[in-house]
This record gives C-alpha cells, structure tokens and sequence, in this order.
C-alpha cells in the first residue's frame, strides 16, 4: 500500500565490512602491487628488525603484521588474491563523498526494512525476541543514516529516512526534528509532510496532523500517499501505528 511505497523506497543491501589491513602501506608510500621484487626486499629487511616500519607518519605495524605481509606477498596465489581485493579498496576510498553517503543510506535502507518484517508476522504480532532484534536494526540503521548526514548534511532523504527509524521506536521528538529539516531543504517532499503528519497522529495530535497533511498537500498536490494518510485520519479517532 501506500506506507510500503513510502517506508520501503529504495533498498538494495547492507554488509558488515572487516577492517581491511594494507599490507602495502605497511612497506612505505612507493609499495604497490607493480614492484613485488622491491616489496619482497623491503619486507625481508623489516622482518629482520624488532621495532617495526614506518610509512612517513609514524610507527605503523608490528611483527605480527609483518609476518601476515610475508605470508600472503611472499606467495603468488595469495598476492594475486589480496591485490584483487587491494583495488577494489582503493576503488573505495576514491569513491566521491557522495557515492560514500549513499552506500550508507542503501545500507540504512535495507536494515530499516529488515526491522519492519521482524515486526511483522501473518497475525499482527512479533515476538518478543523478534521485536528486539527489530529494534537493533532500526539503531543499526540510524547509524548508517548518520554516518551519510555527515557525509552530505544537505541531501533531504537522509533525514526523512531516519525520522522513519524514530518514528517506529516512537522517539516522536527526533523524529519531528528530522522531519522539519528534511522538510527546510526540500519543501515540496511529501515523504516529509507524511511522517511529520503521522508523528503527530501518533502522538495523539490528530487536528495538528490533519492540519500538517494540508500544508504537506499544498506543498506537493496530488500526492497518493498524503491523500490516502488523510483519509486514514479522517476514518481514525486516535493515534495509528508505525
């Protein structure tokens, strides 16, 4: 319906990354997969010493990283292995700020959706162990919304999307600040007017819903899913549900 449409726009998948450890930074700024002769010397000269390598800023490694360096350089199988995965993370880095932020906010995008179905269930309730984990996807994905707001502060989805994770753990006063800013950088969103409007209804404000659901109609007319809101809050004598 239209709360899905709404709640679930754009999600494709979120992983946990391990850190990854550059074994080439280990050996100085000139070491990359190019000079395998040169990185070989200059590891076997670093294994050779107690106190460790340094990159130009400062102690970096240890023994236990050198020997992980020489283990996986010093064979090719394994060196052909890391240099694939060594480009994709340089690949990464060089992403633009917004490519960044937009990893995070797919990210958010699937954990929010993975907490509404541990929610759900086909009579209405969860479990309590259901509801639990729930509620650590909804942080998770908070956090993954965050971390994109850091990136780019000015993109209007990032806030609406996190009101959507306030507005199901019914922190409404969060919420309604993301909603409000969403709304400051892209007026005519109706994401934004719907969640401010049904964080109203929630919190047992129904005449100030209804009269968010006219701005927000006003703001961007036509909108399917404000219209379909409104005829929900004129059916409803009280607060909804997320």
């Amino acid at each position: 319906g239209a709360r899905r449409r709404m709640e679930c726009a754009d999600a494709p998948a979120a992983t946990a990354a391990e850190p990854f450890l550059d074994l080439y930074a280990l050996l100085g700024p000139e070491a990359t997969p190019a000079t395998p002769q040169d990185d070989l010397r200059r590891l076997y000269e670093l294994r050779r010493k107690d106190t460790g390598a340094q990159d130009g800023r400062g102690p970096v490694t240890s023994k236990t990283a050198l020997e992980e360096a020489w283990e996986v350089l010093s064979d090719e199988g394994r060196r052909k292995a890391y240099d694939a995965v060594w480009g994709r993370q340089r690949d990464a880095s060089a992403m633009s700020v917004q490519a960044r932020a937009d990893v995070f906010r797919r990210q958010g995008n699937e954990l929010y959706c993975a907490a509404r179905e541990l929610m759900r269930s086909k009579t209405g309730l969860a479990s309590m162990g259901a509801v639990q984990e729930g509620l650590k996807f909804y942080r998770a994905a908070m956090h993954q919304y965050s971390t994109a707001v850091e990136l780019t502060p000015a993109d209007h989805r990032l806030y609406s999307n996190r009101a959507m994770c306030y507005l199901a753990v019914e922190d409404f006063g969060r919420c309604r600040s993301d909603a409000l800013r969403c709304m400051e950088l892209k007026h005519d969103f109706a994401k934004g007017w719907y969640i401010l409007s049904k964080c109203s209804w929630q919190m047992g404000n129904k005449d100030e819903a209804l009269g968010e659901l006219e701005r927000g109609l006003a703001a961007a007319p036509g909108s399917r899913d404000l219209l379909a809101l409104r005829e929900e809050l004129a059916g409803g004598s009280g607060g909804g549900t997320a």
